[in-house]
């Protein structure tokens, strides 16, 4: 089983095909003078940047830590939401 490092922490190809499952959206928040990812169905779930792209690489170390963080203490992780009802 091949690892993968993400913001220093080590984790599995399942651990990173999980946090996968999750649509992020990026968008550029006009009140704040940022991009922001976020995980719909994930309320309080995000991270910003200056760059789309760097609040994406941001979005992918929170949602891993998130799903590593929920299977570590052996708590259920919600449904991913469909990409068709992000509107």
């Amino acid at each position: 089983m091949a690892t993968h490092i993400i913001d220093g922490a080590e984790i599995s190809d399942e651990e990173l095909a999980l946090a996968r499952r999750y649509p992020m959206v990026v968008r550029w928040s006009p009140e704040y003078g940022v991009y922001v990812a976020e995980f719909p169905g994930l309320p309080g779930i995000g991270i910003s940047g200056s760059a789309a792209a760097e609040a994406a690489q941001k979005g992918e170390e929170v949602i891993v830590a998130y799903v590593t963080g929920h299977l570590d203490a052996g708590l259920p992780l919600p449904e991913p939401v469909a990409l068709e009802r992000i509107a």
